[in-house]
Parts: structure tokens; C-alpha cells; sequence
């Protein structure tokens, strides 16, 4: 069944790439969108369902199920990222959120519209594991993008499954 979402993003993104400039959407990630904290991140890995793609992991759960006072209820995406130490250094790492952030930043559209419609909130954890040890420099940015893709596919799905 992950075949399935994944290959649907593939489709979805090398089909038709979406471009900030001709889209309708706002696509900006504003700082209160972004997940921080250590504690944070610890009970997003500790509770949250785990969604997976070939080098990522999406762990999503609501935020109601969270015992985070800090976050912002009137947000109903919260996204955060990481990068796992076994890419050695800092730059690439950095580089790897940057291409995470920026895919989540151009696909988020479609999960945030459904979130607003129903009026949920969802807080999700991004993270990037090397573990087929790929070269990190070489790692293209649409890779990255159909992973991101695919996982939020597999979000929305799991988040309208949810709802029942």
C-alpha cells in the first residue's frame, strides 16, 4: 500500500511540477508553523504514527494529543524537521532540511486546505535517515521532493481515515 502513495507522488511531482509563481496558493512557511523544542520533538517520536518513504519518516499525530502548552491553536499544520547524525557533517545536514522545508513549503496546499475545512490540527515530524548511505551533496532536490509528497499523501489519507 506505500507503493501506492509513493508512486502516485511520483506521478503527481515529475508530471507537474508545482511552481511558487503560478500557483494560487500562499506558499510561505511561516516561523509559527515550524515544530521546535527538544521536548517537542521527543513526544512527536514517542506518540506519533509513523508514515515512511525510502529515506524519510513522517511521524504525525493531533494536537490535541499532545501535552504541548507552547503550541498555536489557531494553526492547524505544525511541521518540524530533522536530520539523522549519520550524515556526518553539519552543512549537509542543514542542506537536507532546507530541501525538506522547501518541498513541504511548495506541496502543503492540499493538507492544510483539509485540515481548515475540518478543522483539525495535525503536527507533524519530517526525518530524513541516511540509510542506503547516499552521498548527501549529490541528493537532488526532486527526490526529496517526491518523498515529502508522498508522505503527505499518506498523511491526508490517514488524517480523513481519522475523522471516522
Amino acid at each position: 500500500m506505500d507503493e501506492q502513495f509513493f508512486h502516485a507522488a511520483v506521478q503527481k511531482v515529475v508530471g507537474n511540477l508545482p511552481s511558487a509563481t503560478k500557483s494560487n496558493h500562499r506558499n510561505t512557511l511561516p516561523r509559527k508553523e515550524i515544530l521546535r523544542g527538544y521536548s517537542a520533538f521527543a513526544q512527536m517520536y514517542k506518540c506519533g504514527k509513523r508514515f515512511v518513504a525510502p529515506h524519510c519518516v513522517c511521524c504525525a499525530v493531533e494536537q490535541n494529543q499532545l501535552s504541548l502548552s507552547h503550541l498555536p491553536t489557531d494553526i492547524h499544520v505544525i511541521v518540524g524537521f530533522s536530520v539523522s547524525r549519520s550524515i556526518r557533517t553539519a552543512v549537509e545536514r542543514n542542506r537536507l532540511k532546507r530541501l525538506m522545508r522547501e518541498s513541504y513549503r511548495i506541496n502543503k496546499h492540499e493538507l492544510n486546505e483539509w485540515c481548515e475545512k475540518e478543522n483539525k490540527n495535525i503536527v507533524l515530524l519530517f526525518s530524513f535517515f541516511n540509510l542506503k548511505e547516499i552521498t548527501p551533496k549529490k541528493f537532488p532536490f526532486k527526490e526529496v521532493e517526491i518523498e515529502i509528497t508522498s508522505l503527505l499523501y499518506q498523511v491526508l489519507n490517514w488524517s480523513k481515515t481519522e475523522k471516522q
